[in-house]
């Protein structure tokens, strides 16, 4: 993968330097959620905004594609996920250690071919295998970049992608029709519970 971009590491910012709120977040792995969606709000952690200019090196662009870097040992649900950086209104967000930052794409890529790619369980499996077990996995830089990538011509990426994200869209449609039938089960349920309880059947 070294071949076609390189990775940033994100910085050691302390629990000391956070505040109650501001517009200047501080992305961690945490906001990287298991399927391999962006949450900014989940458990936000806030910067002084001024540390937008301080650590101006460490800012995120809407868009930017970022991987976690460790995850816990025993049962890994983010670790080497990518996900896609999604910004709102002016908010700053500060790239954080342990997450790394996708950067310097040659023109062989495309970039949401490269996220399905490295989202595929065999890749997950294959850099969760290469990471430095403890309590924690860890996984390096080198490591990442050493994934090995089949890499067709853009024309295939782009058209991979269109059937990736179709698929997508329609598995989330399928999710949102299956949960409105659990709802819809459970009223009845409870109108059939109410009706047997109250001598109405």
């Amino acid at each position: 993968m070294s071949d076609i971009c390189d990775l940033k590491n994100g910085f050691a910012f302390k629990s000391s330097d956070y505040i109650k709120s501001s517009s200047t977040y501080n992305i961690r792995m945490s906001n990287i959620r298991p399927g391999g969606q962006f949450d900014s709000e989940h458990n936000p952690r806030f910067l002084p905004d001024s540390y937008s200019k301080k650590y101006s090196d460490f800012l995120l662009n809407d868009g930017d594609l970022v991987i976690a870097m460790t995850d816990m040992a025993g049962t890994p649900k983010i670790l080497a996920i990518p996900t896609l950086v999604k910004k709102m209104n002016n908010q700053s967000f500060l790239l954080n250690q342990r997450v790394g930052k996708l950067t310097d794409f040659s023109a062989d890529i495309y970039i949401p071919y490269l996220r399905y790619y490295l989202s595929a369980p065999k890749t997950r499996d294959y850099l969760q295998s290469k990471g430095v077990k403890g309590v924690q996995i860890n996984l390096s830089k080198v490591e990442i970049m050493n994934t090995p990538l089949k890499l067709p011509n853009l024309k295939i990426q782009k058209s991979i992608v269109v059937e990736l994200d179709m698929l997508s869209h329609k598995t989330r449609e399928l999710e949102a029709i299956f949960q409105r039938k659990i709802v819809e089960l459970e009223e009845l349920k409870k109108s059939y519970l109410h009706e047997a309880f109250s001598g109405k059947l």
